[in-house]
């Protein structure tokens, strides 16, 4: 089952860096920037967990997790912008930049971890059946950093999808009527 996660993964980073190639190519719009952000944060995100699943050491998998914190911090941020250009929605510059601010500091505090205890308390590591996994105990940063790099995002993606999808609806009602 591991190896096919592994090849799974694999895969998938192949066609995100296929599909940017193929984005790259001649010029791009302002939603193609922000999808091409938002993939290339999920790329390095993948391949920090790539990385982290074939960690033996707690060095190693501790250094993965930082690569990951880089792309996974930023995805659903990047995706919550693509999606509201796509909606045609004003641009909220400043929320988005406060968001983005707050998440840099996580990621700041990801690789400072030795240092405090605010985003992860204790770190360690263990061998479970073949493979080894790092065993960490959060910090009041993290639960702070998912509230502002991961729940807001997706719920502001949600809401605008929502609100998309009234208008569409009411376009329709009114379209009929006449």
């Amino acid at each position: 089952m591991f190896d096919v996660l592994i090849c799974m993964h694999v895969l998938s980073i192949f066609m995100v860096l296929i599909s940017l190639i193929v984005m790259f190519r001649g010029e791009a719009t302002y939603g193609q920037k922000l999808l091409s952000y938002f993939m290339i944060a999920e790329l390095v995100h993948s391949v920090g967990y790539l990385l982290e699943l074939f960690s033996k050491t707690m060095e190693e998998a501790l250094i993965a997790v930082k690569f990951e914190y880089l792309g996974s911090s930023l995805v659903a941020i990047f995706y919550m912008m693509f999606i509201g250009y796509y909606c045609g929605n004003k641009e909220r510059k400043l929320f988005e930049r406060i968001l983005l601010i707050c998440t840099l500091i996580g990621v700041i505090m990801v690789w400072t971890t030795p240092a405090h205890g605010l985003f992860y308390k204790s770190i360690g590591f263990e061998k479970v059946d073949f493979n080894y996994r790092l065993v960490l105990e959060y910090g009041p940063y993290f639960y702070f950093h998912c509230l502002v790099a991961i729940v807001i995002p997706w719920f502001v993606v949600a809401w605008t999808l929502f609100q998309a999808l009234r208008k569409e609806k009411e376009k329709k009602k009114r379209k009929n009527l006449y």
